[in-house]
């Protein structure tokens, strides 16, 4: 059954927003940060590359920026107001905290687009502009969202765009003013590049009118929130605020002003509030939200979680460390500025731990460097109401014989097999409620805030109000999401001038061009659109970005058979890693991977932390690596495979590779069947007729 078309838009947005799991800022956001900090950016042919040649041209500068800002850390980050008056300060600003804060942003407006909340005209005030954070991640968010739009045919909501951000520095006002200009810099360097037989979409051009307008000085406005309101151009249906309670929580006046401008908001209006993930910052985010709800009847709770309650919300809303943390694909700009940290602390004793120094070691995969608590809230006509926050007490009680539980997931942390999920303790008779994990006993994907079922778990209390749910021993313990999520396999529609325009600016994103070649849009149109295809070019002509880029667009994972280790290594190393710097996105399964090793990257792959894994086909022969990729399938969806050199599944051919054979029907055996993509440099027609008759494929010119 055909999903549900905003679905559809959502899930491309998501995979475009957050690939394998993991935040990533986009081309256009990197180059203006490059731009502001340097004064050049890199060239959009060789984007990565030169990149890292900038990075290497202005090491120094990168290490007085680290140097100013681990003084600022050694002074326990304390953002007092006479820091965002340093220049140097909010270059380290931009470096770190932005990288992160854009995709914090983004996240936040997804969930909302996914309540179908956000409006066709959007009036934003940023509250606290930091160095343009806001208004770069909603710029960056609207064009991706139009672009999913686009690849599925479908109107895009948004129409209008104004904002105003306030700020009581107006050096900061100034300094995020330059960070959209650099933005939308870059989004015209890319309309200039456009070729007369490839325009480009129209998502750049229209993002592009909207950015001028932000970076116009009337959209920047000076204003202390402790001098009451502000004056505004336009009734605003959607405030952000970021940090302002952590820092204003020494000023009753600017918290009272910030509460009225909400209450004051108009019917249907939107509130995103986001501050840091630590305990502390986080039980003081959901207290301010329980007295601000209890306060009027105007304000009601979107999420993460307060929807059962209305606007009386119990008083262990209090105590709740209500914490999102997610990962975060390192871009070489954040790289190089932890990297330059962590020097930094090797030459001086850090004083508050190593576990909060910003130049620690991470893990690429799970690093949670998207570490925050955030409110979503809208106003309304009337705010719905439960009466008493009792109703519907669940007390655990260890008699009963069968064991139902729904519950609201609020956190999660730890890693397999000791993870633990925290739960909103409110409607449970509890002052802290968590699911404990144990190996092989795994929870289903669930976004924050999102209700699950639990049955039969065993429950252990302590006198504190604390509840911990564990497995049961001999599998009696289920965990099952509310509403399961089943792998996104839909593929596009149709694929006429408009997709074509969208895969185009894809391109542009991921590997710098200015569009794909005809030949590349004649394969792209029967992959996108569901079709398998045998496709014959010439070495060089740039065959692999007809499944890369796939592979990076749609949900799922593609399988890669490479009949080489030296050529997958080439390709890994030369191509993904140093050209396109996809290398956190890829992996490759070889011989000469360790099998540990082959056993962790399979685990990511089931994880869906890969688009796009790399096999010889001798590997694939393995019935424990086709289980794995079962379970895969089940859980993320593998979308295609791709044949590299596809020549060699022929007897006929010359490079003939036995492993070759029934790759398809094993894979189907184990109820796995992506889309086939199949290419190669040179077939003659015994050869062609062969690799399709062995693929299934039909033998005619397309």
């Amino acid at each position: 059954m055909m999903q549900n078309p905003t679905a559809l838009v959502l899930d491309t947005l998501e995979t475009l927003i957050a690939p394998g799991e993991r935040s990533r800022l986009s081309p256009y956001v990197e180059t203006a940060q490059f731009e502001v900090l340097f004064g050049e950016a890199p060239a959009a042919g060789d984007r990565v590359r030169e990149g890292r040649r900038i990075l290497k041209r202005h090491a120094e500068r990168v290490k007085d920026i680290a140097r100013h800002w681990y003084m600022f850390c050694r002074l326990g980050k304390q953002f007092a107001g006479s820091d965002y008056e340093d220049e140097e300060f909010l270059n380290a600003y931009l470096t770190y905290y932005f990288s992160v804060n854009v995709a914090k942003v983004q996240l936040m407006l997804l969930e909302l687009a996914r309540q179908s909340k956000l409006p066709g005209t959007l009036r934003v005030v940023d509250i606290g502009v930091g160095t343009g954070v806001t208004a770069i991640a909603l710029l960056d968010f609207l064009v991706l969202w139009e672009l999913a739009c686009d690849l599925w045919s479908e109107p895009f909501p948004v129409t209008e765009v104004q904002f105003v951000g306030l700020d009581c520095s107006q050096r900061v006002l100034a300094y995020a003013r330059r960070v959209v200009q650099a933005f939308a810099s870059a989004l015209r360097a890319r309309l200039e590049a456009a070729k007369p037989d490839a325009p480009v979409a129209d998502a750049v051009a229209r993002v592009h009118a909207w950015a001028e307008r932000l970076a116009a000085p009337d959209a920047w406005r000076q204003h202390d929130l402790a001098d009451g309101p502000a004056e505004l151009p336009f009734a605003p249906n959607l405030i952000v605020a970021g940090n302002v309670l952590t820092e204003l929580k020494r000023d009753d006046r600017a918290i009272r002003t910030f509460n009225q401008m909400l209450h004051d908001l108009p019917e249907g209006a939107l509130v995103i509030v986001i501050e840091p993930g630590d305990e502390k910052k986080s039980q003081t985010l959901m207290a301010w939200r329980r007295a601000l709800l209890a306060d009027r009847s105007g304000l009601m709770s979107l999420g993460p979680c307060g929807q059962e309650f209305g606007r009386a919300l119990p008083a262990t809303c209090d105590g709740c460390w209500n914490a999102r943390r997610e990962n975060f694909h390192r871009s070489a700009l954040y790289k190089a500025f932890q990297e330059a940290v962590r020097q930094r602390e090797a030459e001086e004793t850090w004083p508050y731990g190593r576990g909060s120094a910003p130049g620690k070691r991470f893990d690429d995969f799970e690093n949670e460097l998207l570490s925050w608590s955030y409110l979503l809230l809208q106003r309304v006509a009337v705010a719905p109401s439960n009466g008493s926050v009792a109703q519907g007490v669940d007390e655990f009680a260890e008699t009963t014989a069968d064991q139902r539980h729904l519950l609201r997931r609020v956190g999660r942390y730890g890693r397999e097999p000791d993870w633990r999920l925290v739960v909103c303790p409110a409607p449970h008779d509890a002052v802290q409620l968590e699911v404990h994990g144990r190996s092989g006993f795994y929870p289903p994907p669930l976004r924050h805030g999102e209700q699950f079922i639990i049955e039969r778990p065993e429950i252990a209390r302590d006198g504190r109000g604390h509840v911990t749910l564990s497995p049961r021993p001999g599998g009696e313990t289920r965990i099952a999401a509310l509403t399961p999520r089943q792998p996104n396999r839909a593929f596009l529609p149709r694929y006429d001038g408009r997709v074509r325009r969208a895969v185009d600016e894809i391109a542009h994103r991921l590997f710098g061009f200015a569009a794909m070649r005809p030949f590349q849009h004649r394969i792209l149109e029967r992959v996108l659109t569901g079709q398998n295809i045998l496709a014959i070019a010439a070495t060089g002509s740039g065959k692999s970005e007809c499944y890369i880029l796939p592979a990076m667009l749609l949900p799922g994972v593609t399988l890669v058979v490479s009949p080489l280790k030296s050529l997958m290594a080439d390709q890994y190393d030369q191509r993904i890693q140093e050209r396109y710097g996809l290398d956190g996105l890829t992996t490759y399964i070889n011989g000469d991977v360790p099998f540990g090793d082959r056993e962790a990257r399979l685990k990511r792959v089931e994880l869906g932390f890969f688009k796009l894994v790399y096999f010889t086909p001798e590997q694939l022969q393995r019935r424990w690596i086709r289980d794995i990729l079962r379970r895969a399938d089940a859980a993320v969806g593998i979308r295609y495979l791709a044949l590299d050199e596809a020549h060699c599944i022929s007897q006929w051919g010359h490079d003939f590779r036995p492993a070759y054979l029934n790759l398809v029907r094993r894979l189907r055996e184990h109820g796995i069947e992506p889309r086939v993509i199949a290419l190669t440099a040179t077939a003659s027609p015994p050869v062609r007729a062969d690799v399709c008759l062995e693929l299934g494929l039909e033998n005619r010119p397309i």
